[in-house]
């Protein structure tokens, strides 16, 4: 039942998203063109639920630790071992394929000097704009 309903997605998906190739005969870089917006949707919901599968992993490594905690023969260490493992492997991958993350966007350290030249270049720039002259 499940298998049908995905087939029906991505039916609904390439129908909708992707412009008909059939009118005419699509170069290569067209053909990219319009397959390149449905790929970046489902590639950031990969992300999304790596994301959302690591977190999980590492709130049933809490609850595995307590259950650990009360009884150690019920549940064995390795299992609160291996879910938080495979909560930081979700985690990391879906970090690092996540173009928006922290240190892409973090600002780069300038120094004062660096900025007052840069002011002055850009000050030199605009003394001959037009809007100024007026």
């Amino acid at each position: 039942m499940k298998c049908k309903k995905l087939k029906y997605f991505f039916i609904f998906l390439s129908i909708f998203t992707i412009q008909p190739l059939w009118a005419e005969f699509p170069d290569l870089a067209r053909v990219a063109k319009n397959i390149a917006n449905p790929i970046k949707i489902a590639s950031s919901g990969l992300i999304l639920i790596c994301y959302l599968i690591g977190f999980i992993f590492f709130f049933l490594t809490i609850t595995y630790y307590r259950e650990y905690n009360k009884n150690p023969i019920f549940m064995p260490l390795r299992r609160v071992i291996m879910t938080f493992v495979m909560g930081v492997i979700f985690i990391l991958f879906a970090w690092s394929n996540n173009d928006s993350n922290i240190l892409n966007k973090a600002p780069k350290s300038i120094s004062p000097r660096a900025l007052k030249e840069y002011q002055k270049e850009k000050n030199q720039k605009n003394e001959g704009h037009w809007s100024k002259k007026v």
